[in-house]
């Protein structure tokens, strides 16, 4: 899109989309502009706040059978400002008029002249309860937990206009090979010291990951 409009004087270019992938290049154009973020204004202490799932406050309420008591949950939400920790209740009112009164706030002062950026979230449409999306969030965050990641991904692009960053499959781990073979315990060998063999099974949503190892006193183990 850029290229077709061959460097005219007057060319206008708007993008417009859900939050991407970091280091896309969507995610470079916003970068590059000024960055405007809706903003609400605190009413006591008077400062501006970008409007974030992190200032909206809950209370994870279980039953007795420990399962989500989702009434609960949702009369417990209410907003913080990060500042003088005023509380907003989960009202229409409220919501009403603190999106009203919010504003763009640059957060990028060195962006090129007429690079403008905006972006606007979930929580600031002031007819969406805010309670709607934190039960949205503790099931994206549950989910996982148990090592699905598209649902909390999904949140935060389309619901809360934020760029992902895939942080679960880069770490780096230095291996480093033990002084002892598979094949010298082929045949249930013990290791000299050993006081117990530990199973140790992890959950996942379909299927089981396990390992066997072998402990001594001092903490020390083999797989």
């Amino acid at each position: 899109a850029r290229g077709r409009t061959h460097d005219r004087w007057n060319a206008r270019l708007i993008f417009v989309s859900q939050g991407g992938d970091e280091g896309t290049d969507w995610h470079k154009a916003f970068m590059e502009s000024d960055q405007g973020f809706y903003s609400w204004q605190c009413e006591e202490c008077d400062k501006f706040n970008k409007w974030s799932q992190g200032h909206i406050k809950y209370d994870k309420i279980k039953d007795e059978d420990d399962e989500y008591d989702w009434e609960a949950i949702k009369k417990s939400v209410y907003m913080q400002c990060p500042h003088c920790e005023t509380n907003y209740q989960d009202d229409p009112t409220v919501r009403r008029r603190l999106s009203n009164a919010s504003q763009y706030i640059s957060a990028n002062n060195k962006a090129l002249k007429g690079k403008r950026g905006f972006t606007y979230t979930d929580n600031a449409v002031w007819w969406k309860p805010w309670s709607k999306l934190v039960i949205r969030w503790i099931e994206a965050n549950d989910e996982l937990k148990r090592g699905y990641i598209e649902p909390i991904k999904k949140l935060k692009q389309k619901r809360l206009a934020e760029f992902w960053k895939d942080d679960f499959g880069d770490a780096k781990i230095k291996l480093i090979a033990a002084d002892y073979n598979k094949s010298d315990y082929l045949n249930n060998e013990i290791w000299e010291g050993e006081t117990c063999r530990v199973m140790t099974v992890d959950v996942q949503r379909d299927h089981y990951w396990a390992v066997i190892r072998t402990w001594k006193p001092d903490g020390s183990s083999r797989l």
